[in-house]
């Protein structure tokens, strides 16, 4: 698997869990892409097969990673 596909993947199962109805903080793909880039058609280009820079995928992911800690799926973990 291509590293764009795992990215599509990731971001795929992320949304499938920050976009449940029962989050506090729900997240769509839309509002994913304004906070990252400030560009709402980010997941949708990603998804279809466009590519990113590689500071767009650091933050990518670090938005993904923050809001896991926001939301209290790291446990035990100091939110930095």
């Amino acid at each position: 698997m291509s590293l764009k596909n795992q990215l599509v993947k990731d971001v795929n199962d992320f949304l499938k869990v920050a976009g449940r109805p029962s989050q506090k903080d729900r997240l769509t793909a839309t509002k994913l892409g304004l906070r990252v880039t400030g560009n709402p058609n980010l997941i949708f280009r990603l998804r279809s097969g466009k590519d990113i820079h590689l500071s767009t995928y650091d933050k990518l992911l670090g938005e993904m990673e923050r809001w896991y800690r926001r939301n209290g799926y790291y446990q035990g973990e100091e939110e930095e």
